[in-house]
């Protein structure tokens, strides 16, 4: 998850970089190419069949499409023979220059993810004004032109009683779309006004199972769709991996200035793995900043997934990325998946669709009604 820069068009109340997004500083091609060359040496070494970028800002659509060109050429000539790439890209869909399609239609981003609420009034430009009608008709325009995408809306005080009608507005544009309760904040003050309670979330997580079981689409809702394919191997008896944090992390984020993070600790500066400009990956990944939030994350998963009826069926990846924020909640009330993964069974069982499911081809999710 690279961060090409930090600014941004929009002023959303709840964005953990509320205070950054005025800044201009964006990475050079020649970062690019360094953090590129660094990666694709990881690849080679490791034996990776596919490296995934996905550009994120701020607003990275801000940037000219020309700028995205000179990348492609430099992934090119730096993964050739290692390894494939993919590109994509994480937009709040104000903006959709021609350029940014055109690089869609020549294959370089196979996909757009769109930050955008349906509903609530937090997200707002510069000047404190909505723009959901540019993002209405930008996202009717990628639909038009076919072009692979999928949403984000952040779970905040101004959105969670507007969950199911979140759901029922990309359900029935069919499009895959996940519910991102709020999880990083920018300051207290902020946090005070938009995190939810784990009762909300845990709230808004079973009306959302309820919409989904009741839909005729049943289009792709995560984390709905992961925690339902642990609850289905739970009937089937189908065991996964427990997540090991010393070698399945497999989600980076890079700042513009090069630091490197994993999801858990991003933009701490005593949880920073190293500077993927400077650092090979290897170096990154052994340092002692990481060690040391392996050995929390080991202790944090035996803690709460130690005891958990799911665990084997549910491998405690929310344990092991848990963010400052989440690590609260799991602290003082428990796990949400635990708690989803309940409510699911209970719903299955209730619907009678638990003897379908626990019989059907593995991971089949194709349950709604």
């Amino acid at each position: 998850m690279v961060k090409v820069s930090k600014f941004c068009n929009l002023r959303c109340r709840y964005c953990y970089e509320l205070h950054d997004l005025g800044k201009r500083e964006r990475m050079s091609l020649e970062d690019i190419e360094r953090m590129s060359s660094t990666v694709a040496e990881h690849a080679r070494l490791e034996g990776y069949e596919l490296v995934h970028f996905i550009w994120h800002g701020g607003e990275p659509f801000l940037i000219k499409p020309a700028f995205y060109r000179e990348i492609a050429a430099i992934q090119r000539s730096v993964f050739s023979g290692i390894c494939k790439v993919r590109n994509t890209i994480q937009t709040n869909l104000t903006l959709l220059p021609e350029g940014f399609l055109d690089l869609v239609e020549e294959g370089f981003f196979e996909g757009v993810g769109v930050s955008f609420d349906p509903y609530g009034s937090d997200r707002v430009d510069v000047r404190g004004r909505r723009r959901d009608e540019d993002v209405i008709r930008n996202l009717q325009t990628l639909i038009d032109r076919a072009v692979p995408c999928g949403a984000i809306t952040v779970l905040s005080r101004g959105t969670r009683d507007a969950a199911v009608s979140t759901f029922r507005v990309f359900d029935e544009l069919r499009i895959p779309h996940r519910f991102l309760p709020y999880y990083m904040s920018a300051d207290d003050e902020q946090r005070a006004s938009q995190a939810l309670t784990f009762d909300e979330i845990r709230q808004a997580y079973t009306e959302i199972v309820d919409a989904w079981l009741d839909s005729k689409n049943a289009t792709t809702v995560d984390p709905i769709e992961e925690f339902l394919r642990y609850a289905i191997d739970y009937l089937r008896g189908d065991l996964n991996p427990v997540f090991d944090p010393h070698t399945d992390e497999f989600v980076f984020i890079v700042d513009v200035d090069g630091g490197l993070w994993g999801v858990n600790g991003a933009y701490d500066p005593e949880e920073k793995y190293g500077n993927i400009f400077v650092d090979s990956l290897a170096q990154a990944l052994r340092s002692a900043r990481r060690s040391r939030l392996v050995e929390q994350i080991e202790a944090r998963m035996a803690r709460t997934c130690g005891v958990c009826p799911y665990r084997g069926f549910c491998p405690g990846k929310y344990a092991a990325h848990a963010t400052a924020e989440e690590r609260r909640l799991l602290d003082d009330h428990g796990c949400l998946v635990r708690e989803t993964v309940s409510h699911i069974l209970r719903r299955l069982r209730e619907t009678g669709l638990d003897r379908k499911v626990a019989f059907g081809p593995r991971h089949d999710t194709a349950i709604g009604a």
